[in-house]
C-alpha cells in the first residue's frame, strides 16, 4: 500500500481532517452498520481510509544507514512523523464517535488500525447471528391474513435487517422468500414465475401479486384473505358461512344470542340442511362445523357431556384441548403459553363471532404439537385471549407438515403423505376431535 509522501499531499490530507463530519449517532451495539457506513465514507473523502487497513504500517522512524556511515547519527525519516500524525487523527475521529459502552473495549489501542480491528471483531459474531436469525424469519414468513402490501412490507423489513447486518439480498432470493410464504390462492402466479426464462424483479412480482389479489377480491366479493376467521376492517368473510343463511321468522334467534342460521320460521329446515351430518361444535344435525354460528360464542360450552369421563376440560373447568377444525384457515388459542415463539400483533385484524362482535388478536407465533413419532409444527397461531376454544386448522397442519387426515366416527388419524405412516391419533368426543 502506498501513502502520499509529498509535503503538499500531506498538508492537503491533514487539512481535510478539520472538516470530517460527526456521525449522527455514536457507535452502540445496535447501529454498527449505519455507523460504519458514515465513518468509512468520511475517511475516504479525506483520503484517510487507508489508515484503517490491516496492512497499514508506519514508515521507519529513521532512514536506512548507508554503508560506511554506521558511526554517524541516524537521519530521521521525513515521512514518519506526518504518517503518525494522520494515524492519530483517524484514531481520534474513531474514539470520539464511540459510545461509552464501546469505548471501554477500544481505549487501550494506540493506532487507528488496532482500534478498527477491535470494533470489527466485536460485531462480526453479532452480525452472523443476526443474519441467521433473519434468514430463519424469512424462511418462515407467510402471508397469512395480511394483504399483499402488508406482506411485502414485512419481507422488505427483514431484507433491510439482512442488509444492515452486512448481507444484502439479491432480487432472486427475495422472490424465492416471497413466493414461499404465499398460500394456495397464489399458486398460479408462482407457477408462471417458475416457468419464466428471464428472472423477475421484486417490483414486477409485487405488481403481479397485487393484480392477482384484486382479481381474487372481485371473485370472492371483496374478501380474499386466506383466513376466514380473521376479517379485516370489521367484516366477516363472505365465504365462511358465519353471516349467511340467517334465521327468519320466530326461529331466527336462539337463546344464546347467536343467529340460528339453520332454522326457519317455526323450526323448519333451510335449503342448506344436510341430513345425517352432525356438527362438531354444537352436536346438532344438518350443518358442518365451519358453518356453525356457535363456533366463537364465548358463552357456548359445547354439546351436553354424556358423562364425567367424556368431558374434555381440566380439573379447573377450563378447556385446554386443541380441536381439529376443517373450516379454520388459521390456528387460534386463548393460551399464550401454547406459543413457543411469539411476536406482539400490531395489526387491525380481529376474529369475529357469529353475533358480529370482534375479538382482538394480541400475538402471532409458532408452536409444536408433540406426537409419539414426530412433532407437528404449528405456524402463525393467532393468540386471541377471548376465544372460547383452541382451534387447529386442518388445512394449515396438512400444508405445513406434508400430512393428511382421516376422520372416523370414533377417532381421527394424522398420516405422513409419502409413507402413509401414522403420526398422531385422537378420539372423537361428542362430535368433536380434541387433541
Amino acid at each position: 500500500m502506498a501513502f502520499a509522501s509529498t509535503s503538499s499531499a500531506v498538508s492537503a490530507a491533514i487539512s481535510l481532517t478539520t472538516f470530517l463530519p460527526p456521525v449522527t449517532e455514536k457507535l452502540t451495539r445496535a447501529n454498527h452498520q449505519s455507523w460504519k457506513a458514515q465513518i468509512v465514507s468520511a475517511l475516504r473523502g479525506a483520503q484517510l481510509a487507508d489508515w484503517l487497513e490491516s496492512t497499514a504500517v508506519a514508515p521507519a522512524k529513521y532512514l536506512p544507514v548507508e554503508a560506511g556511515k554506521e558511526k554517524e547519527s541516524p537521519v530521521v525519516n521525513p515521512e514518519h512523523a506526518p504518517w503518525v500524525a494522520k494515524d492519530q487523527m483517524v484514531l481520534s475521529y474513531l474514539l470520539t464517535n464511540l459510545s461509552k459502552e464501546i469505548l471501554g473495549h477500544v481505549n487501550t489501542e494506540v493506532t487507528a488500525k488496532g482500534a478498527w480491528a477491535v470494533i470489527e471483531g466485536m460485531f462480526a459474531s453479532q452480525s452472523r447471528a443476526k443474519i441467521i436469525a433473519t434468514r430463519m424469519a424469512l424462511a418462515n414468513a407467510t402471508k397469512g391474513t395480511s394483504t399483499i402490501g402488508e406482506y411485502f412490507a414485512r419481507i422488505k423489513s427483514l431484507a433491510d435487517d439482512m442488509a444492515a447486518a452486512g448481507r444484502r439480498l439479491e432480487d432472486e432470493e427475495m422472490v424465492s422468500y416471497i413466493l414461499n410464504g404465499l398460500d394456495v390462492d397464489y399458486d398460479p402466479v408462482a407457477t408462471s414465475i417458475a416457468n419464466r426464462v428471464e428472472p423477475i424483479s421484486v417490483s414486477e412480482l409485487f405488481t403481479q401479486l397485487v393484480s392477482h389479489e384484486q382479481r381474487l377480491d372481485r371473485r370472492s366479493g371483496g374478501n380474499s384473505s386466506s383466513a376466514n376467521i380473521a376479517a379485516r376492517g370489521g367484516r366477516t368473510s363472505s365465504n365462511n358461512g358465519y353471516n349467511s343463511n340467517r334465521g327468519r321468522g320466530g326461529g331466527g334467534r336462539n337463546g344464546g344470542g347467536d343467529r340460528g342460521g339453520f332454522a326457519r320460521g317455526g323450526g323448519g329446515r333451510s335449503s342448506n340442511f344436510v341430513a345425517g351430518l352432525i356438527c362438531q361444535v354444537c352436536g346438532k344435525e344438518g350443518h358442518p362445523a365451519y358453518r356453525c354460528f356457535k363456533r366463537f360464542n364465548r358463552n357456548f360450552t359445547g354439546p351436553p357431556q354424556k358423562s364425567a369421563s367424556s368431558a374434555s376440560t381440566s380439573s379447573y373447568g377450563i378447556d385446554t384441548n386443541w380441536y381439529m377444525d376443517t373450516g379454520a384457515t388459521n390456528h387460534i388459542t386463548s393460551e399464550l403459553e401454547k406459543l413457543t415463539t411469539r411476536d406482539k400483533y400490531h395489526g387491525g385484524d380481529q376474529v369475529h363471532t357469529a353475533s358480529g362482535s370482534g375479538m382482538k388478536i394480541q400475538h402471532i407465533g409458532h408452536g409444536i404439537l408433540h406426537s409419539p413419532t414426530s412433532d407437528l409444527h404449528l405456524k402463525n397461531i393467532l393468540h386471541v385471549p377471548m376465544a372460547n376454544k383452541d382451534l387447529l386448522s386442518v388445512n394449515r397442519i396438512a400444508r405445513d407438515n406434508h400430512v393428511f387426515f382421516e376422520f372416523h366416527p370414533d377417532h381421527f388419524c394424522v398420516k405422513e403423505q409419502e409413507t402413509k405412516r401414522t403420526l398422531l391419533t385422537g378420539p372423537c368426543r361428542n362430535g368433536l376431535y380434541p387433541v
